[in-house]
């Protein structure tokens, strides 16, 4: 029994990750493929006739699931029981960290991150680890894990926060402010955004996508930048700009999509 709910596991994981594909390319939560498949997944947790990894697994797909929705504490809660049943530190917390990401929590993302001990990565996890620093704002753990050959804009973007006198922990306390705020006026979980770093004009920008008419996006980064105003005013503030861009498919950038951890 427990051999075919692994095969069925496979199955639902691949099943997870159309629903997944279809998310990124339109910005529209399929609410009922949703629920189809997390009722399946309760149904095999519950049935007992299964082996620990099988367990493990589907408890991090139903978390995927939860994060589509937004659902932080549903998400972290199976997280864990993924973890009690063998799921490996280094998976858990990359997904948690997607979780948040998703759910506008930019500061739990980056915090997510630090349950990893990198002084026991292999080469193999270096690689996703530093994709999702970078997607969290971690500049400072993105850099301490790229190869010093390794050419990126991580090191312009940092190099530009010291030049103000700024931390990378200073640029995720506004990430997550404004994301947070962006998150709020969303239909859908956020998938991610763009990074400019425009060392001639001296500016760090961030713009989320987001599936609204431009003129809405226009009126809510108005919204966004006044927000910002009222809580910040240092020499990073004058330097870090964030808000929303029109979603269009073409604008999709494959780095920024959720860790997928498989059977």
């Amino acid at each position: 029994m427990a051999g075919k709910l692994k095969h069925r596991g496979e199955e639902i994981s691949n099943e997870r990750v159309a629903i997944e594909d279809e998310l990124y390319r339109t910005y529209v939560v399929d609410e009922i493929s949703i629920a189809r498949l997390s009722a399946e997944i309760r149904k095999m947790l519950s049935s007992g006739n299964y082996s620990e990894l099988v367990a493990a697994g589907l408890n991090v797909e139903m978390a995927y699931l939860h994060a589509y929705k937004r659902d932080v504490i549903k998400a972290a809660a199976c997280l864990r029981s993924a973890e009690r049943f063998g799921a490996e530190r280094f998976m858990t917390a990359l997904v948690e960290s997607s979780v948040n990401l998703m759910a506008g929590n930019v500061f739990e993302a980056a915090k997510a991150l630090e349950r990893i001990d990198v002084s026991k990565l292999t080469d193999v996890q270096k690689g996703p680890l530093v994709a999702q620093a970078n997607a969290v704002g971690a500049l400072d753990l993105a850099l301490q894990l790229l190869p010093d050959d390794f050419e990126s804009d991580v090191d312009e973007a940092v190099e530009m926060l010291s030049a103000c006198g700024a931390t990378v922990a200073d640029l995720i306390v506004r990430l997550d402010a404004a994301a947070g705020f962006i998150a709020r006026e969303a239909s859908h979980p956020l998938l991610g955004y763009r990074r400019v770093v425009m060392k001639t004009e001296d500016c760090l920008m961030y713009r989320f996508g987001l599936r609204m008419p431009p003129v809405d996006i226009a009126e809510l980064n108005g919204r966004v930048i006044s927000f910002m105003v009222e809580r910040f005013d240092e020499p990073l503030d004058r330097v870090v700009s964030i808000g929303a861009m029109p979603f269009k498919p073409e604008y999709r950038d494959e780095n920024w999509r959720t860790y997928n951890a498989s059977f």
